[in-house]
Formats: structure tokens, C-alpha cells, sequence
């Protein structure tokens, strides 16, 4: 919410600024008005759209990205100390005090608008009413200047019956009137009323009411063609007051700005080309304010051409599994021929993908079995520091996992969005995902509480356009999965590789290669 609301008053600065420099002078009335009430819908719909854009697949975050704490099979810290932590937090009230705060200045000024609304709506009904152009005159016993709402056109009733009232002014209130100029008053009043908090409001009132009198007053000019005679009548009214701030009238303070737009002389290149900017503008405040959603797309691995005859078949290998590395057994090790061997089979069969973020790329085997039996023999006898020195470790394939199914109150456990970060089958979802499903379809589940720096929080939000950061990433496993895991698993070679990226003698990363 609070992304949401930062983005919408952003947008709705920028897209006022807009109006101030560049159109509230042109004599472009009209469009104004729909710029205006259109930029406050604009903004609040913009940061709610949301666009899809592919990228290569998006795997689970390693568990050295963040600092895992192992959690029991109830979902609970086995730390004590985090533990004791959990307990002694306090209760925050901060949150439910603000919202109390809204409610409650929100509700009086809420009040106050219903007031005002009632206060007009039963001075038109009690009041004597005389029916003029498909307006409604009403007939007010005291001495007021004339203002307009809803259908209801307010005037003085003995001004009324002493022919007082210049037919200019109530040209000015029927315009206002036909073209129902209330409603965009009562619009924004409204949401300045709910959103109190953002002074834009005012700003954007103060502009949608100058409008409204630009607009009467084209109205008028049209009809009577004497802009002084017009302008004298304006200043002799100015000094009259209204009291209800939903109504339309001649009461404002910027009745010099309605005297110079009067004069001003129409350029229809100029308004047209100001018009026709307004669509690279709204693009970009909707490519600048809207939310990116990163679409895994499968990354497809370069094609290794190599000669008819020299053709591999590739072959699968099965997990990582680290500790299954092959013990040393020799402090000689092997020979240099040997050694050149294993690097020149390593050179030609493991294929390295151009990387995809930083480091780390994608890696795959194209040797044939005789050249992974080669690899693992040459591997067992090398020493320690012929180990450190080559791509590659070899590892003895691990049993397969046993099937653990979560209990139903884990399972419920694990939808609340702001304690879990789901994974089903290696794929991202939301944790709204796990309605589809119940704790006995899933074989596997891995659940780690991560800390992690703000840094961190926010490259992982941007990364799954998560709204709130979760506290425990969890990993599941379907039976479907499993199932197709346990099969593969069976037919796959005793020993498998693990590719090694060095950079400054360290071991940067590990990839199974497959």
C-alpha cells in the first residue's frame, strides 16, 4: 500500500506541474477540464498496472544468499536464542493508533461534506422555486451573490424581483449548470475528504474550479460579444462572498486571472501541439510509475557444432550432492600425461553457457560414457592439489530422499504470505497457490528462516514482485515430482560431475552438470 500511494502522488505531481507550465494558460478549456479529472483517475490506476516482461528463468535463491537458521518440523527456530527473541518482541500498536487516526479525521470530514451537501440540497427545497431554461431558480430570502449546484441556480429573491440581476451572471450559472460542472467539484471534494492526507487535492480543486469559471465565461463572451462591459461586471461583483465551498460563483480570489484570459488570443498550432505531446508524456509517467513482473522464460543453451562423426550422445547425471565426494586416496597422484587427459576430456565435453548474471552460466555434459568412466577413474587417483586445480569434482551419487508429507496444520501454516516464500517443484508461486492443493500431495519440503539485509530484501522483492518480504523460504516437492525424480534418479550413473567456477583461488560457485 504504502509503494502504491508514494507512486500515485508522484504521479499525480508530475502530471499537475504538467497542467501548471504548460496548459492552464491556453484558451483549451475543454481539454483541461478532462486533463484534470483524468490525471487524478490516471493516478490512481498506473501503479496498479502491472506489465510482464521474460526473463531466463528465475531458480530458487541459494541458501548462501541469505543466513539460514534451520527451522524443526513444526516451522520453529531450533535456536534457542531465537527463539527467546520471538517471545520478547514487543507488541507494536503503531500501526492500529495510524489507522485509528484516519478513521477518525476521515469520518469528521465525511461528516462535514454530507453537511454541506444537505444544507444546499434542503435550501433548494424549502425554498420558492421558478423553473428557466431547464434550470432551476431558487428564489433565496437573503442577500447573496449568484452560485450554482447540481440544477439549482441560487439567486437573491429581491434582486429577483427588482430586476437586478444581469442576464450575463445567470448565463454564467446556466453554463455551469448544463454542463454539470457540480459533479467534478463533488469528485474531488470526495477524495479530499477520504485522502486528507495528500495536500495535491487542494491543488487539483482550485484548478478544476478556475476551469469551470474559464469555461462560463467563454459562454458568456459568445453570447453578449462585450468582454469589457463583462469584465466591469466581474470586478463590481468580486467583493460578494459565498459560504459553501461545493458551489460555483464569482467569489474567488484569482478573478484577475479570468480577466486575462479573456484577452488572450487563440493559437491553434501551438494548443494542437501541446494536445499531441500529452501522449509521449502519458506513456512515459506510465512506463516510470507502473509495476515490471519478471516472467521466467526458458534460456535455450547455444548449439555446439561438432563433426558427424565426433557426435556424443548426451547423458543426464543425477543431483549434487557434495558430500558424496570421492575420498583421496593418493599423496603422488597422477601423472602429467593423466592430468592433461582429464583437462583436455573436461575442455571438450562440459560446455559452458555464456553467463547469465555475473558469474554464473549454465552448464552441461556432451562426453559419452567412456569419457565420464575416464574422468571418475583419472579423478580417484588424483592427489589433493591436483583436485584444487581441475574444473570439475566428481561425486558418488546419494540415495534418493524419503518421502516426508507435511502435516495439515504446516500446510496451513504455510499460506501466510509474509511468514513463507513458496517454491513448488523449483517454480516460484504465490503462496494463494497452496489452496489448489493439500498437505498429502506433496513427497518433500524444506523449510529454512532466512536473515537478510535490506540490501537483499529488496533485490529478492524486485526479483518475484512481492509486495511483502517473507521470513522462511520454503521448498516443496509434488508426488508427481518425486515420482519423476525417483525414476531418473534410478537410471542415472553412479557418479556424477559438479562444475567448479574459480575466481582468485576461491571457489565461487558449484553447478551440477547436466
Amino acid at each position: 500500500m504504502t509503494t502504491y500511494l508514494i507512486r500515485s502522488i508522484l504521479c499525480l505531481v508530475v502530471l499537475l506541474l504538467v497542467y501548471l507550465l504548460f496548459l492552464e494558460k491556453e484558451k483549451m478549456h475543454r481539454f483541461n477540464r478532462w486533463y484534470l479529472l483524468g490525471s487524478i483517475v490516471f493516478a490512481c490506476i498506473v501503479p496498479l498496472i502491472s506489465f510482464k516482461i521474460q526473463s531466463e528463468s528465475l531458480p530458487i535463491l541459494s541458501d548462501n544468499y541469505f543466513d539460514i537458521i534451520p527451522l524443526n518440523s513444526a516451522g520453529v527456530s531450533t535456536t534457542q536464542a531465537a527463539a527467546q527473541k520471538a517471545i520478547a518482541a514487543p507488541v507494536d500498536y503503531t500501526i492500529p493508533a495510524l489507522l485509528s487516526i484516519y478513521g477518525l479525521v476521515t469520518f469528521i470530514l465525511l461528516v462535514r461534506f454530507g453537511r454541506n451537501i444537505y444544507l444546499l440540497l434542503s435550501s433548494a427545497a424549502k425554498n420558492k422555486v421558478i423553473m428557466y431554461q431547464g434550470a432551476r431558480l431558487v428564489l433565496l430570502k437573503e442577500k447573496i451573490a449568484s452560485h450554482s449546484f447540481l440544477n439549482n441556480i441560487f439567486i437573491s429573491e429581491e434582486d429577483y424581483s427588482d430586476h437586478a440581476i444581469e442576464e450575463e451572471l445567470i448565463t454564467h450559472e446556466l453554463t455551469h449548470v448544463r454542463e454539470k460542472h457540480s459533479l467534478d467539484v463533488i469528485f474531488i471534494e470526495l477524495l479530499q475528504t477520504i485522502f486528507w492526507f495528500n495536500p495535491l487535492f487542494i491543488f487539483y480543486k482550485k484548478a478544476i474550479q478556475l476551469n469551470h469559471e474559464y469555461l462560463a465565461d467563454d459562454a458568456v463572451i459568445k453570447t453578449y460579444e462585450n468582454v469589457p462591459a463583462y469584465q466591469y461586471l466581474l470586478l463590481d461583483k468580486a467583493s460578494c462572498k459565498n459560504k459553501t465551498y461545493l458551489t460555483s460563483n464569482f467569489n474567488f480570489s484569482v478573478t484577475k486571472k479570468r480577466l486575462v484570459m479573456m484577452t488572450r488570443k487563440n493559437d491553434r498550432q501551438i494548443i494542437f501541439i501541446k494536445k499531441i505531446c500529452m501522449i509521449p508524456l502519458l506513456t512515459a509517467v506510465i512506463y516510470t510509475f507502473s509495476t515490471r513482473e519478471i516472467i521466467a522464460q526458458e534460456k535455450k543453451e547455444p548449439i555446439k557444432t561438432v563433426a558427424p562423426g565426433n557426435q556424443k550422445k548426451e547423458t543426464s547425471v543425477g543431483p549434487v550432492l557434495i558430500p558424496g565426494i570421492l575420498p583421496v586416496t593418493s599423496q603422488t597422484g597422477v601423472p602429467g600425461e593423466m592430468l592433461k587427459e582429464f583437462n583436455d576430456i573436461v575442455d571438450r565435453t562440459v560446455i559452458v553457457t555464456s553467463p547469465a548474471q555475473q558469474n554464473r552460466g549454465k552448464v552441461s555434459f556432451k562426453g559419452s560414457e567412456k569419457d565420464r568412466e575416464k574422468l571418475v577413474s583419472i579423478y580417484k587417483q588424483m592427489n589433493n592439489e591436483q583436485r584444487n586445480a581441475v574444473k570439475i569434482l566428481v561425486v558418488k551419487k546419494g540415495p534418493m530422499p524419503q518421502k516426508i508429507t507435511p502435516t495439515d496444520e504446516q500446510f496451513e501454516k504455510w499460506k501466510n504470505s509474509s511468514n513463507y516464500g513458496v517454491w513448488i517443484d523449483g517454480k516460484k508461486v504465490l503462496n494463494e497457490e497452496l489452496n489448489k492443493y493439500k498437505a498429502s500431495d506433496f513427497s518433500g519440503y524444506n523449510a529454512s528462516n532466512l536473515n537478510y539485509t535490506q540490501k537483499m530484501k529488496e533485490d529478492v522483492m524486485r526479483r518475484f514482485n512481492l509486495k511483502t518480504m517473507y521470513k522462511v523460504q520454503l521448498t516443496l516437492t509434488t508426488n508427481d515430482d518425486y515420482n519423476k525424480r525417483a525414476v531418473k534418479h534410478a537410471a542415472e550413473p553412479e557418479f556424477v560431475f559438479v562444475y567448479i567456477n574459480r575466481h582468485d583461488n576461491k571457489y565461487t560457485w558449484l553447478q551440477q552438470i547436466n
